[in-house]
């Protein structure tokens, strides 16, 4: 978001009011649609060599 500049002489007042139940579920339903677009759009990473085979790092036991 950015800032908006106030033209000379002019002055802006903005109020703050509480979101009404329709804008709210307008507000959430963008929300979902924007979240779910972005997630389509984002490329897959391929697997890694350990995810493929199965394989896990397993630390050695020390015994004495």
């Amino acid at each position: 978001m950015g800032f908006i500049r106030e033209p000379k002489d002019v002055d802006l007042f903005v109020e703050d009011r509480p979101l009404t139940a329709a804008e709210k579920r307008l507000l959430k339903a963008a929300i979902a649609k924007n979240k779910a677009a972005v997630s389509a759009a984002r490329p897959r990473r391929a697997p890694t060599k350990s995810a493929v085979t199965g394989r896990r790092k397993i630390k050695a036991k020390v015994t004495k």
